[in-house]
Order: structure tokens, then C-alpha cells, then sequence
């Protein structure tokens, strides 16, 4: 198993390196990305890569704190429209249809994997629609509706569903935004989960995000911090 695991981190860092020379060639691209939060597109400026680390503490209904840690979450913009989402196999993507200084309009998919005892291995697909509206210098809000679907190994079954969510999103300052707003999804069989969200995002520098999730549902809570590196 540790074998296994240097394994991973030597070919991790051989990409890392191997992505270096274009990513630098790309400076004038990370440079247009703003680091308003208010001001971000719905996708990467092409030739962009992040690397970013979530660690945090979930509180699942029960009573029950959970803590995790994951290194391995990234995004590359492939071109100026479409980003790709890895954590770190492909798990999403992101195409945005339209966007100008009023606000954007893009649509994604999401791929969540799992397992438990009682349904064996679950796929998750989640394509979503997003419309964002500036409101000003400082304020936007965002509307999302997504399709949901689990299928389960064991029963061989898949359940649709549907969601959505609503954001607004301020300003404090140049390098400091938060977003915040209600979340719902609904799939067949499962009790509907709804959630509030609140991200507080500071740019700490040109390469650097550090910000904090947190997020109370019906069924479980959480608190995150995630570090985002932009090459």
C-alpha cells in the first residue's frame, strides 16, 4: 500500500513538472482571471491549472464527526470555454455558453462516486445549468437547476431526481468575496435534502486561494478550508 501511495505522488509530480513550461507560457492568461469572486467567469481561462486541498469536518445527523482531508482535486482550463474537473480521476466538467460584463451563462456535469453496505458501489451523475446576474460592482446572484440520478450496484436500480440552488454573492473588498444561499435536491426513494451554504474566499495572491465552506443541511453539516495553487 505505501508503495502504492509513492507511486502515485512520483507520477503526481511528474505531471506537476511536465505541466510547468506551459503553464508558465500561460501567465498572461492567469493574469486576466480576476480575483474579484464577483468578477469570475464560470470557467478557467484556457492553458489555467489549479491544484487545490480540502480538509474539514463533517457532522453527519446521527451526531457522528467525520474528519477529511483531500489533496488531489483539480481543475484545467482546456480552452477558454471548457474546464475539466479531476479529484483526482475526470469527475466534471464545465462549458460556458456566454459571458459579458452583465453576468454569465454555462452548464456542467458532475460525477460523484461512493459506497456503503447497504447499496454497494453508487455513480452519481449531475448535469446543471447556471445563470449568473451582476447586480452591480459588488453583488451578483446566481440561479442553478440540475438533473440528479444514483445508481446502485447492488440492487442493479437507478432513481432520478432533480435541484437547484440559489447564490448570491458580495464583494467585501478587492481580494475578499462570499457567497451564500439556500441548496435542494430531491431523488426518488431518499429523503429530499435541503442545505444553506455559505463560502467566504480570499485572494491571497495572484497563484493563491484560501477560503472556508461551510454548509448546514437536514442531513449532515460541514466546515471546510480549501487551498487553491494556480499555475
Amino acid at each position: 500500500m505505501r508503495r502504492g501511495r509513492w507511486g502515485f505522488a512520483a507520477l503526481l509530480a511528474l505531471a506537476c513538472a511536465a505541466a510547468a513550461p506551459r503553464a508558465n507560457a500561460d501567465t498572461a492568461k492567469l493574469e486576466s482571471y480576476p480575483r474579484a469572486l464577483v468578477e469570475r467567469p464560470f470557467v478557467l481561462p484556457g492553458g489555467v491549472f489549479t491544484w487545490e486541498a480540502w480538509g474539514g469536518t463533517a457532522l453527519h445527523k446521527a451526531g457522528s464527526a467525520v474528519p477529511f482531508f483531500w489533496p488531489l482535486f483539480f481543475r484545467w482550463g482546456a480552452n477558454d470555454r471548457l474546464t475539466v474537473l479531476f479529484a483526482p480521476v475526470p469527475a466534471g466538467l464545465r462549458w460556458q455558453i456566454h459571458a459579458d460584463a452583465d453576468g454569465f451563462l454555462g452548464v456542467g456535469i458532475d460525477v460523484g462516486f461512493g459506497y456503503n453496505s447497504v447499496d454497494g458501489f453508487t455513480v452519481q451523475p449531475r448535469p446543471s445549468v447556471t445563470k449568473q446576474w451582476r447586480l452591480g460592482d459588488s453583488w451578483a446572484l446566481a440561479a442553478t437547476v440540475r438533473a440528479l440520478a444514483e445508481f446502485r450496484s447492488k440492487t442493479g436500480s437507478g432513481h432520478p431526481g432533480a435541484g437547484g440552488s440559489l447564490r448570491g454573492t458580495y464583494q467585501i473588498s478587492p481580494v475578499v468575496g462570499v457567497s451564500f444561499g439556500p441548496d435542494v435536491d430531491v431523488l426518488e426513494r431518499s429523503t429530499p435534502e435541503t442545505a444553506a451554504d455559505l463560502l467566504l474566499l480570499w485572494s491571497a495572491g495572484r497563484r493563491w486561494d484560501l477560503s472556508t465552506e461551510i454548509k448546514w443541511s437536514n442531513k449532515s453539516s460541514s466546515a471546510a478550508v480549501v487551498g487553491a495553487f494556480y499555475l
